[in-house]
């Protein structure tokens, strides 16, 4: 990816999220044109599933933003697609990446949310939804949001509304400002 970075989309990327996290200065398209290049010439037939998600998730030790994005994609576009991951197995280990600070800003933490998480809501169901939205009160404000953002991918089902209720009333009393953005109010 970084034969594709420039210092004007950097500069774009880096605006856009008030400098919280650093950019290569790769675009998105790029980023997933690359990611399925390398997936078929190195990965696909080759790696094993298990070890996929582990390469996928590895994205995330990296320290630029489109390299998380990649891990991200590489998740949502490849991965839940072949019917591989798995609700009981694999959310812990996605806690990890908040836990382990590998998550840290509002843009991969959405991104991470509406791609991969609420996907997953919407295939496993409540037990899924409940797992995640066990981390409300997460002391990691990213890992607390995560526990509602997922929820845009099933909120046209009432049977979740309990559950995203519950959230909303625990992320709204956090003080820190994305905690309430989660709920979709700004700070008092």
């Amino acid at each position: 990816m970084q034969g594709h970075a420039s210092a004007e989309t950097k500069a774009w990327w880096e605006n856009y999220v008030k400098g919280s996290a650093p950019f290569l200065g790769v675009k998105m398209s790029v980023i997933l044109t690359v990611l399925h290049q390398w997936h078929r010439e190195y990965v696909e037939g080759i790696l094993k599933f298990p070890v996929q998600i582990e390469l996928a998730l590895s994205l995330f030790d990296e320290p630029y933003s489109e390299e998380k994005l990649a891990g991200t994609l590489f998740l949502q576009e490849i991965l839940l697609p072949a019917g591989v991951l798995d609700c009981k197995r694999d959310v812990t280990r996605f806690a990890g990446l908040f836990e382990d600070g590998k998550i840290y800003d509002w843009n991969i933490c959405d991104w991470f949310c509406v791609k991969v998480l609420g996907p997953l809501i919407r295939k496993h169901g409540m037990e899924c939804a409940d797992c995640i939205s066990g981390w409300l009160n997460a002391d990691n404000l990213w890992q607390a949001r995560a526990s509602l953002v997922p929820f845009v991918k099933v909120a046209d089902n009432n049977a979740y509304y309990p559950c995203i209720e519950r959230t909303c009333r625990i992320l709204i009393s956090r003080e820190e400002r994305f905690a309430k953005t989660a709920v979709g109010l700004g700070p008092a």
